[in-house]
């Protein structure tokens, strides 16, 4: 492995790898095996739980934080929806998208046991979320 004149790795064969899949042994790039990405389907509301946002992202902590401090504008800035009140991780991301659409297209009283199942105050799951690490 070895960078171009553009900073880019590329392999023996000449083809562009991405660092993320890349760990450094010794003074050869190589991949690493046990990278596997992570794709999350959340749920966000706002103080009196009235409205729904479901969204999908593979970085729920930097994604909850975009919305938290309004930092893209949108549905979610223009509702206040600050609250992550519900979370699913998976492997892989046609599976996430794939959840994420059926969620979308439930009534909001499953949406709710939803939530309920697993989170049934409504509380913030941010500090769990971000304690975690």
């Amino acid at each position: 492995m070895v960078r171009d004149d553009r900073g880019r790795i590329r392999d023996d064969r000449g083809r562009i790898r991405d660092d993320k899949e890349m760990v450094r042994d010794d003074k050869e790039m190589v991949r690493d095996d046990n990278y596997m990405k992570s794709y999350y389907i959340y749920i966000m509301t706002n103080k009196t739980n009235s409205t729904f946002y479901i969204g999908v992202t593979n970085d729920l902590r930097r994604r909850v934080f975009e919305h938290k401090n309004e930092l893209i504008r949108g549905f979610t800035s223009k509702y206040k929806l600050k609250k992550l009140v519900y979370n699913e991780k998976y492997d892989n991301v046609n599976e996430a998208i794939a959840r994420e659409k059926r969620l979308k297209n439930w009534h909001r009283e499953w949406k709710i046991n939803l939530i309920k199942s697993l989170n049934p105050d409504f509380n913030d799951l941010w500090d769990s979320e971000t304690s975690s690490e």
